[in-house]
């Protein structure tokens, strides 16, 4: 059972941390090209937001961030 929980909390960090360096890399380009067009800043956070939220589901398909616990 204690296994289980440590594999599922490894998951899940795994995938928060992914999550966050999308939202680094969008942020850091963002500010990188300038871009003021307020259209186009929300049409790349959304992409961000549909890309965070299909992390859990293309996790298994990626390699896995391997940290030391």
């Amino acid at each position: 059972m204690f296994e289980l929980c440590v594999r599922w909390l490894a998951w899940g960090l795994d995938t928060s941390l992914k999550a966050v360096l999308v939202a680094i890399v969008a942020a850091a380009l963002l500010r990188l090209l300038r871009l003021r067009d307020s259209n186009i800043r929300h049409r790349i956070w959304m992409g961000v937001l549909a890309g965070m939220l299909a992390l859990p589901v293309l996790t298994p398909f990626m390699p896995a961030l391997r940290l030391p616990l």
